[in-house]
C-alpha cells in the first residue's frame, strides 16, 4: 500500500487543505523509492547492529500513525513528513524481511514463505485502488492506516534469527528462538552446529563483512542478485504498472483507469498466488526463466505491434499488459526476493541484501524519471522492444549462473558458489572462473599437498601410538605370566619341602586326644608342635597359589627358624619379587622415553604446521600480487 498511494495523488490538487502543485505530486510519488535507495545500506548495517528483528519491529510500530498524520495533517510539509517516514520504513522491510524470513523457515516452506509478502503487495494494491476510487484521498490515507496496527503486534510473536544471535555468541537463545520455530521437543542441534559452522562472531562488524565479501564465493551471489534486481528494473516493471493506462491509451484503447488497473492488479495477484504454491514443487530457476520468457515476448509483440501501426484489433496493448502482469507474477516478481533471501551467503546476507536494494530501486526511481522521455524521444514501440531484452537477458541470467535453491538449506546454499575443485562432491550446478589459472592452480596444489602431508603425519602419529600401546600391553602381558608361573612353583616347592619334613609317616600320635591336624598331609599330627609354627603352615597351605601371601608367610618361618628348605623357597620368591620389580623399573623408563619420544614427535608437527602456514600465507600474498598485477594489465589493455 506504500507504493499504490500513489493512485491518490491526482485527487490532491483539488484539496482545500493546502495548494499542490504537479511538482509536489511529482516529488511526493517518488520521495519513498528516493529514500529507499539512499537508506538501505545504512539498514543493513543496523539490522546487524541491533537485530533484524527488532529493527523491523522498531520500523513498523509508528507506520499507523504516520498514515494518520499524511490523512489530516493541516500542512504540506507534514505531507512529505510522512512520506518519508514511510520511506523509512519500507527501507528496513525491503533490507531486513526477506532475509529474516529466509533465516526462520525451514527449507520445506521457505519458498511459499518469502512470496507471502509479494502476495500482500498485491493485496494491498488493489485495496488501493479501490479506496482511491471511492473515498477522498484523506478517507483513502487514514484507512490505509488499519491493517498495519495488528501487524504491528504480530512482529511481537516472531523470535530473533538464530544466525544474527549465534554471531552474537548468544547460543542458548538461538537454541530456544529455534525450538520456538520447530516445537519444543524437535532436535535442533544439528540445525545448531550447522548454524554454528557457517556463522563466526566476527560478522557482525561492517567491516569485517566487507573483508567476507571481497572473496569470490560471497561476491558472485551478491553480484548475481544485484544483477538480477537492476535487470528486473531495466525490463519495464516499474513504468508498465505505473503507467499502464497511458500505454494503453497511447495504442489506441478507450478504457476506464480504473478497470485497466483492476484487471493488471488480478492478474498479477492472481499468478503471484499460483508461484507461492508451486515454487517449492517446480523449483525457482524454471519459474524465473518461464516468467522472464513470457514478459519478453508480451512486451515484444506490443512493441512490434506499435512499430508496425497496424490497423489490428485494439485490444493487443491491453492483453499484452495483462500477460506481462501474470508473467510478472507468476516468478520474476517474487522470486527475484526469494533470492535475497536464499541466494546471499550468510557472512553478507544483510550487507548483500542493501545493496541489492539500493540497486534495483536506484534503477526503479531513475527509469521511472526518464520513461516520458523515452516514449516522445525513441518512442514506446522502441522502449518495449528494450524492456524484452533486458528479461531476455534475466533468462539467461538464471540459466547459465543461478543455481536451484528449492529445497535446499542455507548451510548447502553457502557452498554453492564454491569452486568444485575444492568440493569432494560436485554438487555445485555453477562454474567458477579463474581469473589468473596459473596462480589458481598452484594455489589448489599447494592445498591438495598440505592436506596430504598433514594426514600422513596424523596416520604416522597415530599408527606410532598403536604400537607403543600394543608393545606395553604385550610386556605387561609377558612378566604377568612370567610372574604367576614363578610364583606358582615357588608355593610348588613350598608345599614340597613341607611334605619332606612331615613325621606323620614315622612317629604315632603323641596323646589319643590331640586334635592336631597336618597341614600338608591332613592327617593327625603325631606330636603337638610349637601353636605358631602350625598356625604359620596352616596359613601357607591356604594361601599358596599368591605369591605375596606365601612370601608374607615364608619369611616368619624363616625368622622363627624353621627346616633349611623353607629358607630356601623364601630367598627364590623373594629373589624373583626383586626381579619383578626392576623388570617393571624398566618398564617404566621405557614408558617415560616413549612419552619424550611422542612430545618431540608433536613438537616437529607444530612446526612443519607453523611452516605450512607460513608457506599459505606467502602464497595467499602471491595470489593478491599476481592480482594486482593482472588489473593493472587490464587497465593497460583497456
Amino acid at each position: 500500500m506504500q507504493f499504490s498511494w500513489n493512485a491518490v495523488l491526482p485527487k490532491l490538487e483539488d484539496t482545500s487543505k493546502f495548494i499542490v502543485t504537479k511538482e509536489d505530486v511529482a516529488w511526493l510519488g517518488s520521495l519513498t523509492f528516493i529514500l529507499i535507495a539512499l537508506l538501505s545500506p545504512l539498514a543493513g548495517i543496523l539490522a546487524e547492529h541491533i537485530g533484524p528483528r527488532r529493527l523491523l519491529v522498531t520500523a513498523m510500530f509508528p507506520v499507523a500513525g504516520v498514515w494518520l498524520l499524511k490523512a489530516y495533517g493541516p500542512c504540506l510539509w507534514l505531507l512529505y513528513l510522512g512520506r518519508a517516514l514511510l520511506g523509512v520504513s519500507a527501507t528496513v522491510v525491503y533490507t531486513v524481511l526477506h532475509p529474516l524470513i529466509a533465516e526462520l523457515c525451514p527449507a520445506r516452506i521457505r519458498g511459499l514463505a518469502l512470496v507471502l509478502p509479494e502476495i500482500f503487495g498485491c493485496v494491498g494494491m488493489l485495496l488501493s485502488y479501490l479506496l482511491a476510487y471511492f473515498l477522498s484521498w484523506e478517507a483513502a490515507t487514514a484507512v490505509s492506516a488499519a491493517p498495519f496496527v495488528p501487524l504491528s503486534f504480530m512482529l511481537l510473536l516472531v523470535p530473533e534469527s538464530p544466525y544474527w544471535l549465534v554471531r552474537k555468541k548468544k547460543i542458548d537463545a538461538a537454541e530456544k528462538s529455534l525450538r520456538f520455530l520447530w516445537g519444543r521437543d524437535a532436535n535442533v542441534d544439528r540445525e545448531l552446529e550447522a548454524i554454528r559452522s557457517t556463522t563466526i562472531s566476527e560478522q557482525n562488524k561492517v567491516k569485517n563483512q566487507i573483508k567476507k565479501l571481497r572473496k569470490r564465493h560471497n561476491a558472485i551471489p551478491v553480484v548475481l542478485t544485484i544483477s538480477l534486481l537492476i535487470l528486473k528494473e531495466l525490463g519495464g516493471r516499474g513504468p508498465t504498472f505505473t503507467y499502464s493506462v497511458y500505454m494503453i491509451r497511447y495504442s489506441g484503447v478507450q478504457l476506464d483507469a480504473f478497470y485497466c488497473t483492476i484487471f493488471i492488479g488480478v492478474a498479477r495477484l492472481a499468478s503471484t498466488c499460483v508461484s507461492a504454491c508451486i515454487s517449492d514443487v517446480v523449483g525457482r530457476r524454471p519459474l524465473l526463466v518461464a516468467s522472464t520468457l513470457v514478459c519478453a515476448v508480451s512486451e515484444g509483440v506490443a512493441g512490434t505491434f506499435l512499430t508496425l501501426e497496424a490497423e489490428g484489433p485494439t485490444w493487443v496493448p491491453l492483453a499484452s499488459v495483462i500477460v506481462f502482469a501474470i508473467g510478472y507474477g507468476l516468478g520474476l516478481g517474487p522470486i527475484s526476493w526469494v533470492y535475497i533471501g536464499e541466494l546471499l551467503p550468510t557472512p553478507v546476507r544483510y550487507l548483500g541484501s542493501a545493496m541489492a536494494i539500493f540497486g534495483g530501486f536506484l534503477t526503479y526511481f531513475v527509469l521511472n524519471l526518464v520513461f516520458l522521455n523515452m516514449t516522445s524521444s525513441p518512442g514506446l514501440e522502441f522502449t518495449l522492444l528494450l524492456f524484452g531484452g533486458a528479461n531476455l537477458t534475466i533468462a539467461l541470467l538464471v540459466l547459465f549462473f543461478i543455481p536451484e535453491t528449492a529445497g535446499r538449506t542455507l548451510h548447502d546454499m553457502d557452498k554453492a558458489f564454491v569452486s568444485n575443485r575444492r568440493q569432494q562432491g560436485r554438487h555445485n550446478s555453477t562454474f567458477e572462473i579463474d581469473i589468473i589459472p596459473s596462480v589458481a592452480d598452484r594455489a589448489r596444489k599447494f592445498e591438495d599437498s598440505l592436506f596430504n602431508m598433514m594426514l600422513t603425519r596424523h596416520q604416522s602419529v597415530r599408527s606410532v601410538r598403536q604400537s607403543a600401546r600394543s608393545v606395553r600391553q604385550s610386556v605387561l602381558l609377558s612378566v604377568s605370566v612370567r610372574h604367576v608361573s614363578k610364583v606358582s612353583r615357588c608355593a610348588s616347592s613350598v608345599s614340597q619341602s613341607a611334605r619332606s619334613v612331615c613325621p606323620c609317616v614315622s612317629l604315632p600320635v603323641c596323646s589319643p586326644f590331640c586334635a592336631s591336624v597336618c597341614p600338608f598331609c591332613a592327617s593327625v599330627c603325631p606330636f603337638c608342635v610349637n601353636q605358631s609354627v602350625r598356625q604359620s603352615a596352616r596359613s601357607v597351605w591356604r594361601q599358596n597359589q599368591s605369591a605375596r601371601s606365601v612370601q608374607g608367610l615364608v619369611l616368619p618361618l624363616v625368622i622363627s627358624g624353621s627346616q633349611p628348605e623353607l629358607r630356601m623357597a623364601s630367598a627364590a620368591l623373594a629373589a624373583d619379587v626383586t626381579m619383578h620389580k626392576e623388570t617393571l623399573q624398566q618398564l617404566k623408563e621405557g614408558h617415560e622415553q616413549m612419552g619424550q619420544r611422542m612430545q618431540e614427535l608433536e613438537r616437529q608437527f607444530v612446526e612443519v604446521e607453523r611452516r605450512m602456514e607460513e608457506q599459505n600465507q606467502q602464497m595467499v600474498e602471491e595470489r593478491r600480487q599476481s592480482a594486482e598485477r593482472h588489473e593493472q594489465l587490464l587497465k593497460m589493455v583497456g
